[in-house]
């Protein structure tokens, strides 16, 4: 089984865990966060990428612990991936076949922060020498992540879902498909279901339910009166 960590919505850690459990047999937890996930599964990258309860995956590469939750630890993270000396095998083994142009990310606390330059070049420099790999900060095709959170708690890893130049942010009201998604769980779909959302507004549960579960017919309505004299 090879090690993932994957990231949701905050608050439905419950949910997430109650989900993987139907799959006990192709999923081992081993670290539960509010909002962050540790796993091993042997599952396909193309399928944890497609679990649409989970906001992004991530390979694990490395885990930290007992960390302060701030820069300096974060870049100390960084210093200590650089200076490890089994980082090209372990980045040759698992970096996606195909995807040639890289940047690193960081965060903390759950917000991308810059990181000085002097800290990144060494580390931007050992990758460029894995498999002709090249630094690409406007149109990456590969992403390498550092995440810090507040439990002290740090990961390093090469991130999975993507396409990344392509994301669609949900507009001002509209449902994120994670929660939609997770929605639609708790309603313990059926193949017979008849559903009706009549305040559809964008149309992401009645959306979510069709492409990821079991139903009948779906009735979604929406009124939005653009002009008041129609």
């Amino acid at each position: 089984m090879k090690t993932y960590f994957s990231t949701f919505v905050t608050g439905t850690q419950e949910i997430i865990e109650e989900i993987l459990k139907k799959r006990r047999d192709r999923f081992k937890i081993k670290l539960l966060l509010d909002g962050l996930m540790v796993y091993a599964s042997d599952y396909p990258e193309r399928e944890i990428r497609n679990f649409r309860f989970f906001n992004n995956s991530f390979i694990s590469v490395r885990l930290f612990k007992s960390l302060k939750p701030n820069k300096q630890s974060l870049e100390s993270m960084i210093t200590s991936v650089t200076r490890n000396h089994g980082l090209e095998r372990a980045l040759a083994q698992y970096a996606p076949p195909g995807r040639k142009f890289f940047k690193i990310v960081a965060s903390l606390e759950n917000q991308t922060t810059a990181i000085a330059h002097t800290v990144l070049r060494g580390l931007e420099s050992k990758i460029m020498h894995i498999n002709g790999l090249r630094l690409s900060i406007k149109n990456p095709n590969l992403e390498f992540w550092f995440l810090l959170r507040r439990e002290g708690y740090g990961f390093f890893g090469i991130r999975i879902t993507y396409p990344y130049g392509a994301e669609r942010r949900p507009a001002k009201g509209e449902l994120r498909k994670e929660i939609s998604h997770i929605m639609s769980t708790l309603s313990e779909p059926q193949p017979k279901d008849i559903i009706l959302d009549p305040f559809a507004g964008y149309g992401s549960i009645p959306s979510e339910r069709g492409i990821s579960f079991p139903y009948q017919k779906i009735f979604a309505v929406e009124y939005d009166n653009l002009d008041s004299r129609i």
